[in-house]
């Protein structure tokens, strides 16, 4: 009884730390409701949502380009002793370029295809933090890998700061342009 205990007693607390850290980084967070509660999370700790979330150790991050997905991703990895990846890092890692580049060179349609090859790959892992492109949600079939292999969370900002955010960033597809 005290390791079911000491692990709803984690789960509590990684879950409002999520949330706390999101809502310092100024973004409010919806956890998408599908997800919720097919990985049986709730904010009460019943056994069922405990083992339940054993099961799906993943956290995968979606929202618009400026959101903070991959800040936040990055301090929650940490938080919770995950890896921590990037979707738009490893296609720069695996291309040599940055993604900008390979958005223009291979079109928006080119681009989404290695882009959910790519998430395809990492939400195969376990026990990871993965902050998708901006863009990624708009194919049916990452959108139901995502779901269906951890617990998505949508970051939502302001369009004031998320323009102020992707405007420091040139490498950013849209950004770019």
């Amino acid at each position: 009884m005290g390791d079911l205990f000491s692990c709803q007693t984690r789960w509590s607390i990684e879950i409002i730390f999520s949330l706390t850290l999101a809502i310092s980084y100024e973004v409010s967070v919806h956890v998408l409701r599908r997800s919720l509660s097919e990985a049986g999370l709730s904010l009460t700790n019943s056994l069922s949502s405990t083992e339940k979330m054993a099961e799906k150790r993943n956290i995968f991050l979606v929202g618009p380009m400026g959101a903070g997905k991959s800040t936040i991703g990055r301090q929650l990895a940490q938080q919770l002793n995950m890896e921590f990846y990037d979707s738009d890092q490893e296609i720069e890692k695996r291309t040599g370029a940055d993604v900008g580049w390979v958005f223009d060179l291979e079109g928006e349609e080119g681009f989404r295809d290695r882009e959910e090859k790519v998430i395809n790959e990492l939400t195969e892992k376990q026990g990871i933090v993965l902050a998708t492109g901006g863009g990624s949600v708009k194919s049916r079939e990452t959108r139901n890998r995502l779901s269906a292999r951890g617990v998505v969370v949508y970051l939502e900002t302001t369009i004031e700061k998320q323009l102020a955010r992707t405007q420091r960033d040139k490498k950013t597809p849209v950004a770019a342009r």
